[in-house]
């Protein structure tokens, strides 16, 4: 997995949030070994806050942004994009009048993500990402990705680069959009791809 961008303030919000958190919580912490005679050493005290704001982030980061409440009230925007997904890719090669089955696996958290593609001829993998928020209800997935050939492939197809868009509709279970490869192959397509 790799960071992704977003163009949101969401992840510069959430953050502040659970630095305050981490803060309001240490010194509870602190004040329940105080009012119970305990006294904690200053070693022990006073990394209690990044402790607390590294483990709040760490689990928000893996699986508490993915909470319908948030997405609902808009607090998160990011789309859970995570899962499999089948579908089909058509390709300027053959004059993009045939469908080659593929199968996007995405597994995300809220800061990192991982785009893998496999077809009966190559499989790829995103390198970098970011995700496009162009209305309330619409989404981009930007990546960039390396392919490898399967090793029963033509010896047309070698190892390249190329870079993918995928749009998404707020509780869609769809995306598509088109790919374009680097200058030794300069091909293009277009993906469609449904949520299993």
């Amino acid at each position: 997995m790799h960071p992704y961008s977003i163009n949101s303030s969401e992840r510069e919000r959430v953050t502040c949030f659970i630095a305050l958190v981490s803060t309001v919580a240490a010194l509870l912490v602190n004040r329940f070994f105080v009012s119970h005679g305990t006294v904690l050493p200053w070693w022990l005290d006073a990394p209690s806050v990044t402790l607390i704001f590294g483990l709040l982030y760490s689990l928000f980061d893996r699986s508490v942004w993915r909470w319908r409440v948030l997405h609902r009230t808009g607090l998160i925007c990011t789309p859970n994009l995570g899962g499999t997904w089948l579908g089909s890719v058509t390709s300027s090669v053959d004059g993009g009048v045939e469908c080659h089955e593929a199968t996007l696996v995405v597994e995300q958290y809220w800061t990192r993500i991982s785009v893998s593609m496999k077809t009966a001829k190559s499989k790829s993998s995103s390198v970098v990402a970011a995700m496009i928020g162009e209305t309330a209800s619409r989404t981009t997935l930007c990546y960039e990705y390396r392919n490898e050939p399967v090793p029963c492939a033509e010896k047309e197809m070698h190892a390249h680069r190329g870079s993918a868009q995928l749009t998404i509709g707020r509780d869609s279970r769809v995306l598509e959009g088109e790919y374009y490869t680097g200058r030794d192959r300069q091909t293009h397509g277009s993906m469609r791809f449904e949520l299993q």
